[in-house]
């Protein structure tokens, strides 16, 4: 994975814990590089880049209405509506992440990913100068 892809996946992880909530969720998953042509609200968008940053980055439950089941008519992806873009590196990381989720899930462990990653992500951001100034770590 590229030094740029792994940058703009630990902005999602740093993301996922920051104060700013929602809105900085939204702005990573975009800068991760993924597009999409959706006629749903903006709210909508939001809240399915939210479930959707915790689907790839997380082992946490996503949060309601959203479930994981790409059959589900409440998977997140399906808000988006059309994906337009979406770089392939991030497959590789993706299915990292359906491991650690299929461990949890078939153990009974409560663990987060993005909690164990996210003081590592942190770390990568600062020493290449990429914190926004209003996230707090």
């Amino acid at each position: 994975v590229s030094l740029g892809l792994r940058l703009r996946l630990a902005r999602v992880v740093a993301a996922l814990g920051a104060p700013g909530g929602a809105d900085d969720v939204r702005a990573a998953i975009e800068q991760l590089g993924v597009a999409w042509n959706s006629t749903r609200s903006e709210a909508d968008q939001t809240a399915a880049c939210v479930a959707t940053a915790v689907e790839w980055c997380d082992t946490r439950p996503l949060p309601a209405p959203f479930e994981a089941d790409p059959t589900s008519e409440h998977y997140a992806l399906t808000v988006f509506g059309e994906l337009t873009a979406f770089p392939v590196g991030l497959i590789y990381y993706l299915r990292a992440t359906q491991y650690y989720r299929a461990m949890t899930e078939a153990t009974g462990v409560e663990w987060s990913l993005a909690d164990a990653i996210r003081p590592h992500a942190q770390h990568l951001l600062r020493a290449q100068g990429r914190v926004e100034a209003n996230w707090a770590f």
